[in-house]
């Protein structure tokens, strides 16, 4: 299974940066959290490191690229390769033992739940009105 490896959301505000070095090499193995690529951006340099460990099978960028946020930069093939495996296709029968019973007493606990609002700003008042709306008694508390 390949996994695409993006540019992250390095910071608010930043969008793209440019591709300072690269570290890795199609073919080489990494480890997860090894640093795939450095990226300049308008506020820092940018370590970007590897999803999970795996083996690089392709490089979309070289240095000196501008890559954007969400960009794809490594495909990676994970350690978590299935592709060469069989897997069982017969499934479990769900049994009834398997199913938890609640007991009663969450029932009557979730009926008689109330609501206390503190305050009265535009959060309070909203809670209070959805609580109406769902049948829940309510208490607003507004200091003076």
């Amino acid at each position: 299974m390949s996994i695409n490896v993006v540019v992250p959301e390095v910071s608010e505000g930043v969008t793209a940066g440019t591709v300072i070095s690269i570290a890795v090499a199609v073919g080489d193995q990494v480890e997860e959290d090894q640093t795939l690529i450095e990226l300049e951006t308008d506020k820092a340099v940018v370590a970007i490191p590897s999803p999970q460990a795996g083996k690089i099978e392709k490089l979309l960028v070289a240095e000196g690229d501008n890559a954007a946020v969400g960009s794809v930069i490594v495909v990676l093939s994970g350690e978590n390769d299935l592709s060469g495996i069989e897997t069982a296709t017969e499934q479990p029968e769900a049994t009834a033992t398997s199913v938890e019973q609640k007991p009663e007493t969450d029932k009557v606990a979730a009926s008689e739940s109330r609501l206390v609002v503190i305050g009265a700003g535009p959060g309070g008042y909203a809670a209070a009105f959805k609580a109406a709306e769902l049948g829940k008694a309510s208490l607003s508390l507004i200091p003076n």
